[in-house]
């Protein structure tokens, strides 16, 4: 069991906290709890009452919602400070999607109630919501776009060129998860991405190391794929 001293470094390593004074953290202490979750548990699901507001310490977390024939569709990988599950506090009702650790996990949660107390005694908090939602909105925007629009080796281009910004521009990234998760993000079949990836290394784009490591070897090719470009 964490201590007060505890709680409040882990709060401080959430977005939302980091601004906040040490008595206000203390309050917070008083009303989160800890979780640990290991790579598959978990979190909540799809049609769970939407009790809570959890934040991401360390390790990473999907979202996901599954399709009537079980095929799973990733609508967003949460990464260390950024919280989940907002629905809960704004409206209430169920939880739209699933959450599951994808690594090791700490995870933060707060009842719906008691955060909304918070964000009447500190208003800030409400501006830094509005914030993560605005983010997170873009996001989904983008990826009804990318589901929509383009083909999965633009899709698929497109999430390289992004993991490389991220990265700082370097030329080899990680991807958040193996093939399976990956497929899942990109919304298509793990044998279509397996198909686009071994077009792309065969054409001299990339090379693919492990299950997670890919190389970029002509990024203007890739960017071009991005754009529309046929494979």
């Amino acid at each position: 069991m964490q201590t007060g001293g505890e709680k409040i470094k882990l709060l401080k390593k959430c977005n939302l906290f980091s601004g906040l004074e040490e008595d206000q953290l203390d309050e917070l202490s008083g009303i989160s709890r800890i979780a640990e979750y290991e790579a598959g548990d978990g979190i909540f699901n799809a049609g769970d009452p939407a009790a809570g507001l959890f934040f991401l310490v360390s390790g990473s977390v999907k979202i996901y919602r599954l399709s009537i024939d079980g095929r799973e569709q990733i609508l967003h990988i949460i990464r260390p400070g950024e919280p989940f599950g907002e629905v809960a506090v704004f409206h209430g009702g169920t939880f739209p999607a699933g959450a599951e650790a994808t690594a090791r996990s700490i995870v933060i949660s707060i009842s719906r109630q008691d955060f909304i107390d918070a964000i009447a005694r500190h208003p800030a908090l409400s501006l830094g919501m509005l914030a993560t939602l605005s983010l997170r909105l873009r996001s989904f925007a983008d990826l009804v776009e990318d589901l929509s629009l383009k083909e999965v080796s633009a899709r698929l281009a497109k999430h390289i060129l992004d993991l490389s910004v991220r990265a700082g521009g370097t030329d080899r990234v990680v991807t958040e998860g193996c093939r399976k998760e990956l497929a899942a993000r990109l919304g298509t079949a793990g044998e279509t991405l397996s198909r686009t990836l071994s077009r792309m290394k065969e054409q001299s784009i990339i090379t693919v190391k492990g299950c997670r490591q890919i190389n970029i070897i002509n990024r203007r090719r890739l960017e071009e794929l991005a754009a529309g470009e046929k494979l």
